[in-house]
């Protein structure tokens, strides 16, 4: 019917365990089985903090190395990430808190889009290196500038992640209709 259809991985509660070579083979096997015997299209990643306890940066990486370099995948395969906004826009982080800012670098040829969470963060730094609360057109356009600029991705790779109601975001970052048309217009301009 011509919809896309992406498997998620992680997620605020999904916990991978990912620390040496063997495991990152296994997991990149696992997947990849999982992605070819069901016909889905591609891979979304969404790792959270609670969900990299158990894993390394290299064989993190290595992993999903694993699984874009496999020749059993769809020639349009997609690969998406959802990450909070600390782990793209704030300084380097040790180990494998620092997988989106690597990842960024290391397959932003192969990202189809990155839909960063501008909810659940509090203030953050933007390009223009002023604090921005989340909520407001400055926090999503300087975050996303900052992105953009950081790692190099076309704008075309961006998606804009922001809950449609209050209660979806329950440490802030709901944005009115108003609010999100403002943002839209600021982004673009």
């Amino acid at each position: 019917r011509g919809q896309k259809v992406l498997l998620s991985i992680g997620g605020a509660e999904g916990i991978i365990h990912i620390a040496t070579a063997e495991e990152a083979e296994n997991f990149a096997t696992s997947l990849i089985n999982i992605l070819v015997r069901d016909g889905y299209d591609g891979i979304d990643i969404d790792l959270e903090g609670g969900s990299l306890g158990g894993c390394t940066l290299e064989h993190l990486l290595s992993a999903f190395q694993q699984i874009l370099d496999s020749d059993q995948l769809p020639e349009n395969f997609m690969l998406t990430m959802a990450p909070e906004t600390i782990y793209v826009t704030s300084a380097e982080y040790v180990g494998a808190l620092n997988f989106y800012r690597e990842a960024l670098r290391r397959f932003k040829d192969q990202l189809s889009f990155i839909h960063m969470q501008y909810y659940n963060s509090g203030p953050m730094i933007g390009a223009d290196n002023n604090l921005h609360t989340q909520a407001t057109p400055g926090f999503v356009v300087q975050l996303t500038k900052k992105m953009i600029d950081e790692f190099d991705i076309h704008p075309s790779q961006v998606a804009i992640g922001i809950p449609a109601t209050g209660p979806a975001a329950p440490a802030g970052g709901y944005m009115n209709p108003a609010t999100v048309s403002e943002t839209f217009d600021q982004l673009l301009t």
